[in-house]
């Protein structure tokens, strides 16, 4: 169960960073991140 959830961490974890370095490269505004950010924080 442990390293079930370990691994789903670790997947959200991967996509945070894809998409927090595809904005940083776009120079877009925070807004979808920081949505992101908060859909990040309740799943986890």
């Amino acid at each position: 169960m442990f390293k079930h959830l370990d691994a789903l961490v670790a997947f959200f974890v991967a996509i945070y960073a894809t998409i927090h370095a595809f904005h940083a490269t776009k120079k877009r505004n925070n807004a979808t991140e920081m949505g992101f950010r908060w859909l990040f924080e309740m799943i986890v």
